[in-house]
């Protein structure tokens, strides 16, 4: 680290890192527990370290290390126009997609 700079990102990025985007939010809590009631309320606690560690280093993962992109061409120059996107970006869709979020058989936190 350079001496003569007086800060550093790290707090911020250790602070982010343990975020809970649910259970530190006070606002969207009291928000989900009156329009939602109690249970949606504890539900909401049990889903939300999904989507703020384990989804969120997906995305951040993917992201940083391999941004998706068109593919206009082929190796053989045909055209092809095809998304390319990082694995875990496809782990992800297929766990966003099997929490069935707005399935009529989703629990009433998913339906909000």
């Amino acid at each position: 680290m350079n001496p003569d700079i007086s800060y550093s990102f790290e707090p911020f990025v250790e602070k982010r890192e343990r975020l809970d985007f649910y259970r530190d939010d006070s606002f969207l809590q009291k928000l989900v527990l009156r329009y939602g009631g109690e249970k949606t309320h504890e539900q909401a606690l049990v889903f939300s370290p999904k989507v703020s560690y384990r989804w969120n280093n997906l995305v951040d993962r993917a992201i940083r290390s391999n941004p998706p992109e068109l593919q206009h061409y082929d190796a053989f120059n045909r055209r092809v126009d095809r998304l390319v996107r990082p694995y875990e970006i496809e782990i992800l869709e297929k766990e966003v997609f099997s929490e069935a979020l707005f399935s009529e058989k989703s629990i009433h936190l998913k339906a909000l």
